[in-house]
């Protein structure tokens, strides 16, 4: 992956989305130095990296540093705000604004119609070491202690809708505000992939209901006997489970392991940095992780028309 062209790639959408943000600060005290898209470049800086906001300043305000960077075709700003400031403004409401505006632009980029044959829903472990003090991570399934990442996808690989919670979040109570979420954009598709945790009735009606399609997991018998054949969704899924359209989506739920590598490998997301605790630090920190992941996948298509 070539980094510098992934990271020019989230600067041009933080500067253009920018844009479109009213200039200046509208509450109480002294007016800002640094306009609101420095200070999430320099956030985003600290994010690619995996650094601490103190080292990435540090980097970003050392001259011989920033020259060698801008020889290397990295874009940055002319000046930037010591670290202090970045954690402090990063707290105000412009500053997740601007984020999600720019999470809503490079999808809007690459989703070019509103349907999909096939959406696929995961869960990844984000872990960190077991003697931390985050008062935020639960331990969770299979022994992971620290968070979990969710994810609706399409089925080539653009993650339309995500979400942090504490490792003991169950995947149930977090797929439908997800659902919620992709159909407020006017998705629709015709079947929803899942893994065996993902199999409900409650979940199927949802699917149906905001997507427009149907769920295809198998089913769980939860330790039980099974209820598949009195539930009327589930039994009609399992009736069509070997059809060639359900196999079909059964094999695009691999996609989104793909995406997770790509995200765990090259963009480094496979375990949380020391200084990324607390869960409204690591959605931060994932937020912007999953940016730069829709940066690749823009720019990959670039290269690709060339």
């Amino acid at each position: 992956m070539e980094r510098e062209l992934v990271w020019n790639r989230v600067y041009q959408a933080i500067v253009h989305v920018s844009k479109g943000f009213p200039a200046g600060h509208a509450g109480s005290g002294h007016p800002d130095v640094h306009p609101t898209w420095v200070i999430v470049v320099c956030w985003f800086w600290s994010c690619l990296w995996g650094r601490s906001m103190a080292e990435a300043m540090r980097e970003l305000q050392s001259r011989k540093r920033r020259g060698l960077l801008e020889q290397g075709g990295y874009r940055l700003p002319k000046r930037v705000p010591d670290a202090g400031t970045v954690s402090r403004r990063r707290r105000r409401v412009d500053f997740g604004r601007l984020v999600r505006g720019v999470h809503g632009h490079l999808v809007d980029r690459l989703l070019l119609a509103p349907f999909r044959e096939v959406l696929v829903v995961d869960s990844s472990p984000l872990d960190i070491p077991t003697i931390s003090h985050d008062p935020d991570a639960r331990w969770g399934h299979h022994g992971h202690f620290g968070y979990r990442v969710h994810t609706l996808m399409t089925q080539d690989r653009l993650f339309l809708e995500f979400a942090v919670e504490p490792s003991n979040a169950h995947e149930l109570a977090v797929a439908p505000p997800l659902i919620g979420q992709a159909a407020a954009r006017q998705m629709r598709c015709r079947y929803l992939a899942g893994d065996i945790g993902y199999d409900s009735e409650p979940l199927h009606r949802c699917v149906r209901a905001h997507l427009g399609g149907m769920l295809v997991a198998p089913v769980n018998h939860r330790g039980g006997s099974c209820r598949a054949p009195h539930s009327p969704l589930r039994r009609a899924m399992w009736r069509k489970w070997n059809r060639p359209r359900v196999r079909k989506a059964r094999r695009t739920r691999g996609e989104i392991e793909r995406s997770y590598s790509l995200l765990k490998g090259p963009l480094a997301l496979d375990s949380l940095p020391r200084h990324v605790r607390h869960l409204e630090n690591v959605r931060a920190f994932v937020a912007a992780k999953i940016i730069f992941y829709h940066a690749y996948l823009a720019q990959r298509g670039l290269a690709h028309a060339a």
